[in-house]
């Protein structure tokens, strides 16, 4: 959407009730990442959802890879509730993210906890330049979507223009 190339992964654990291999996850998502710079990418901007957004917070740290400078979370955090020592390792590796990320938080789930986990996440990782903005939404954003994919575009189209068509 928006003139901008898009590979969408569905990593493992994605459709597990228990995640057991989140920190073998980081593989996954530089495969994608390797195979958009193998077809010419210029930027990848990588942008996560849900539980995804943990394995995104802690895939520099667990890959090394320095490439991703613009990442988009969509609704962080409800991992606190279920999994607390996976939101333990996120922030515990947050510091070691850079570049700039615009983080979108639902407020209309109150699993989340959209303000508290956006706030413990931008204290921690001080490499990145957040935006973050709130909705009243769900978990999944349900009659949001178009305005979910402004909110997006138009940050995408702000400064770094890279990956644009």
């Amino acid at each position: 959407e928006g003139g901008y190339p898009g590979l969408s992964l569905n990593m493992r654990e994605h459709h597990l009730h228990e995640p057991k291999d989140f920190d073998l996850a980081h593989h996954d998502l530089r495969a994608g990442i390797d195979h958009l710079f193998r077809h010419g990418t210029r930027e990848v901007v990588v942008v996560s959802h849900g539980f995804s957004c943990n394995k995104l917070v802690c895939y520099q740290a667990l890959s090394k890879d320095s490439r991703v400078h613009r990442s988009v979370l969509t609704t962080l955090g409800a991992v606190k509730a279920y999994r607390p020592d996976i939101w333990e390792q996120v922030l515990h590796l947050a510091p070691h993210m850079r570049g700039s990320a615009l983080l979108v938080q639902g407020t209309a789930d109150p699993e989340i906890e959209a303000r508290e986990r956006a706030n413990e996440l931008v204290a921690v990782a001080k490499g990145v330049r957040f935006e973050v903005e709130f909705m009243d939404a769900n978990h999944h954003f349900d009659g949001r979507h178009q305005e979910l994919a402004d909110s997006i575009l138009r940050w995408l189209d702000g400064p770094s223009t890279a990956a644009k068509s």
